[in-house]
């Protein structure tokens, strides 16, 4: 009994554990190494049946706390352990930051293809995978709920949402997020927007950049200087900002604006 209370009381802490934990500080507990099927039949299965852990996936489990009357599971804290090479993006990326213009009931964790993982759902909240190819530029590690969790910097964030609007809630729900987006570093920004090396990413950096700077306070103190590193990578084509969809053309950025983008932070 008294190993079973220690186990729970340093899974409490822990608040989300793989199998992998539980069995880990099973070990640490009784000095000696356990496979984990032991673990499971042994420890588990009980906490389990007592209510004192609860299943969100496979190997994965939420913890009740002492004050709770069943366990609940933290959404950034389930998504830190999915993977061990991850990073927090697009909309929940926004939503950590505090930013986001609504909130969503999807959890976007962006892993290397090789690391995918099926899509689920536990407690009304959707955990989806998207893929990319580098989970290590411009991540952070950030404090929450006293454990560590792996989000996309700010500038990383600010230009993937305008290169995959769809994983931010289409192009009026990014700008209206991005639009009180605070402390950013433009010059970066700027370097890892054109790092991208794509032409039609550059423009909608820059026309957004300007476009905020009009309208938001976060963006006052962007100088000409970033804008005109970007400006200086455009080349002649004419490019559409959503693909497909007519608009205005933007003359300095070469960029058919649909009228709807364009007007969608104003009043905000």
């Amino acid at each position: 009994m008294q190993v079973f209370d220690e186990l729970y009381s340093q899974l409490a802490q822990a608040k989300v554990v793989t199998l992998q934990d539980i069995t880990q500080i099973t070990e640490n507990i009784l000095g000696r190494t356990l496979s984990t099927s032991y673990v499971y039949q042994k420890y588990v299965s009980s906490l389990q049946r007592r209510g004192y852990i609860h299943r969100i996936r496979r190997n994965l489990y939420a913890v009740k706390q002492p004050s709770q009357t069943q366990p609940t599971a933290d959404r950034y804290l389930v998504a830190s352990k999915i993977r061990k090479k991850y990073y927090i993006g697009y909309h929940t990326a926004l939503e950590f930051h505090g930013t986001a213009y609504s909130i969503w009931n999807t959890t976007y964790i962006c892993v290397h293809p090789g690391n995918r993982f099926n899509e689920f759902i536990h407690m009304n909240q959707t955990y989806r995978p998207v893929l990319v190819e580098d989970t290590e530029t411009d991540v952070e590690t950030h404090n929450h709920l006293g454990h560590q969790v792996r989000v996309c910097s700010k500038e990383r964030l600010f230009v993937e949402c305008l290169d995959h609007p769809d994983y931010a809630g289409g192009w009026d729900e990014t700008l209206k997020s991005l639009q009180s987006l605070p402390g950013l570093d433009f010059s970066h920004l700027t370097d890892y927007a054109l790092n991208r090396d794509k032409q039609v990413l550059t423009r909608k950096v820059g026309w957004t950049l300007e476009k905020l700077r009009e309208e938001s306070i976060f963006y006052q103190h962007l100088t000409d200087e970033p804008i005109n590193r970007l400006t200086a990578h455009l080349t002649t084509p004419k490019m559409y900002l959503q693909r497909g969809t007519p608009g205005e053309l933007n003359q300095k950025w070469r960029l058919y604006i649909p009228k709807q983008v364009e007007e969608a932070t104003r009043g905000i």
